[in-house]
């Protein structure tokens, strides 16, 4: 039986085996694989075929996937994330996998998100770029930033 239709869609996101919608209700819906908590329901969940809602998430307007994690963008400029932590994608220098949304700290008010493979960025309201995770390629230098860190 196909997955229900989800409707008032705005964006969709897609990671490596899994994919999110956010609709024009500020909800972020997700649904595939969840071996690194990529539904952001918790790990026992297996994988899902159907979509469904993330909870405690406050009004969401952007969405971002990497390959095994994603981040959401809150109207009131705040960034919450969940997956794969093991090269420090969500930045909250724990390094295990989250399962739920966890708010991360982003210097300034934030306007844009972006994920990569294993890494994270935030664009503020000034101009400035923050990035965080597996920083191995220019411009980002090498290492891991294991917290937000302002890069251009």
């Amino acid at each position: 039986m196909p997955a229900p239709a989800l409707t008032d869609v705005v964006s969709v996101t897609a990671g490596v085996e899994f994919a999110a919608v956010l609709r024009t209700d500020g909800s972020v819906w997700t649904w595939g694989s969840n071996l690194n908590g990529e539904l952001g329901r918790g790990l026992s969940v297996p994988a899902d075929s159907t979509p469904t809602v993330v909870s405690n998430l406050p009004f969401i307007v952007e969405i971002a996937a990497g390959d095994r994690h994603l981040l959401a963008l809150s109207a009131d400029g705040r960034v919450f994330g969940w997956g794969a932590n093991d090269e420090a994608q969500l930045g909250d220098l724990s390094g295990g996998t989250r399962d739920a949304p966890v708010e991360i700290s982003v210097p300034g008010d934030t306007v844009a998100i972006a994920a990569g493979g294993n890494f994270s960025g935030a664009l503020d309201w000034e101009g400035a770029v923050h990035t965080w995770g597996s920083q191995v390629w220019p411009p980002f230098g090498t290492g891991a930033r294991t917290a937000p860190t302002l890069s251009l």
